[in-house]
């Protein structure tokens, strides 16, 4: 056993199940109830020393997301996590590595649970259709930070460590810099939106389409966090947010010469929203998902139009699909 796991494991086991029952959704200043992230990582190390009657508070309180993580773990063979995985589990080597450095570098999550609160309450007026699946924190030792199934969200909590984490060196530096816990709720909110409003594209969509479909969604996560922290979805440091608002014209001047808000290739659109280093097809200076960006622009732009139209409504692929919108957004950009 190595000395990470040793340091974890001296704990009582019963500590983690006896932190995890007493989350509390207390509300805020504000009078907005937080949602209680279920800390899954915490309760599951200690599964395998709980007697029967434990094991089934334990189950009472994880069972969804214990089956979630079986088949993330399984790669899809396991569905149910039984007794015999979750003992097997409560010494996976690869979980229990992150558990200190998670406890030690995230300490307590009510300022991320008031935020995910804060948008469930603002969502049932603006968004009523969203339905809310429970949340816990888990340790996923895959790509994924957020894992959407069914009734159930996994936050993989060893994704927000901090740019500086150590084992995060091999990344590149923007997806470090998004591996912040500020970032967590934000994410959170996106996952559960996109996933129920996802993007629908007939076969002759246009780049435009899928910017607007990425401004509306931004724009979304933004109001119903109560929250005018555009990094904050677009994952921009203060530098690469004054290179994309100081050259926000030249970058539509340069997608109209290039023939890119119109090009109906998939692979055009990608390379414009997607995270990465830069968006290069506009300029090697550009931060990445520049489209994201300027597809904020354009909602807003539309948004202040019409002052009666909310962001969560422009999710309707009627809307962003529609090759009138760019018409009623006014959307021009000037040089600064």
């Amino acid at each position: 056993m190595s000395g990470v796991q040793s340091r974890f494991l001296a704990i009582p086991a019963m500590a983690f199940i006896i932190h995890a029952l007493l989350m509390s959704c207390a509300g805020g200043s504000d009078g907005v109830s937080a949602v209680e992230i279920k800390r899954f990582d915490l309760a599951a190390p200690g599964y395998a020393v709980l007697d029967s009657t434990e094991r089934a508070a334990f189950r009472d309180t994880f069972q969804s997301a214990a089956d979630v993580v079986a088949s993330i773990v399984s790669m899809g063979e396991v569905r149910h996590a039984d007794d015999a995985f979750l003992s097997d589990y409560a010494s996976d080597s690869k979980m229990l590595y992150y558990l200190p450095d998670v406890e030690r570098r995230l300490g307590p999550l009510d300022s991320a649970e008031h935020v995910i609160g804060r948008a469930v309450s603002n969502s049932r007026t603006s968004l009523p259709e969203l339905k809310w699946p429970g949340i816990y924190g888990a340790v996923i030792t895959y790509s994924q930070s957020v894992v959407v199934a069914d009734s159930v969200l996994l936050i993989g909590l060893n994704h927000y460590l901090g740019p500086d984490y150590e084992p995060y060196g091999y990344f590149e530096p923007y997806q470090r810099y998004g591996k912040q816990k500020r970032f967590l709720p934000y994410n959170v909110v996106e996952a559960v939106v996109s996933v129920q409003y996802p993007y629908r594209a007939p076969s002759d969509a246009t780049a435009l389409s899928r910017m607007v479909y990425e401004g509306a969604l931004a724009e979304t996560v933004l109001a119903l966090t109560g929250s005018d922290d555009e990094s904050a979805v677009t994952g921009y440091t203060a530098d690469q947010t004054a290179w994309a608002y100081g050259n926000e014209a030249q970058a539509w001047n340069a997608m109209i010469e290039k023939n890119l808000i119109y090009s109906t290739d998939p692979a055009v659109s990608d390379r414009l929203v997607r995270p990465s280093p830069s968006t290069s097809i506009l300029h090697p200076s550009s931060p990445g998902r520049m489209g994201r960006f300027m597809g904020m622009q354009i909602v807003k732009s539309y948004l202040d139009r019409h002052p009666g139209v909310s962001a969560a409504s422009l999710l309707d692929s009627a809307v962003y699909n529609s090759p009138d919108f760019l018409i009623g957004s006014g959307y021009s950009p000037m040089p600064r």
